[in-house]
């Protein structure tokens, strides 16, 4: 797995050596920018983040505090993915599934 580069840009996600075809966005919590659905990567949580839960050229309205960076797999840009779909996607990455 590759994460957030020194500037907070896109990372990949691979599934330990098994090439399932999926990639996703990993940034860090504080850079979610657009709504959709996020997979929380230390906790395997899921985060749905609809359009009016994020400000204008900012990010979430939220506030997630940690002494460690908060990561994050954007598995959809639609928020209300169904919730058997998103587990899917993440099960396939190798992924603890946690929702």
């Amino acid at each position: 797995m590759r994460g957030v580069d020194q500037d907070g840009g896109v990372g990949t996600v691979a599934n330990s050596g098994k090439n399932v075809g999926l990639a996703f966005e990993t940034i860090e919590f504080s850079r979610i920018h657009k709504p959709g659905a996020y997979y929380l990567v230390r906790t395997g949580q899921l985060l749905r983040v609809p359009e009016d839960g994020i400000s204008k050229g900012r990010g979430p309205l939220i506030s997630y505090c940690s002494t460690d960076p908060v990561l994050v797999h954007c598995l959809s840009d639609d928020p209300w993915v169904p919730i058997g779909a998103a587990r899917k996607m993440v099960g396939a990455l190798g992924q603890a599934v946690r929702f």
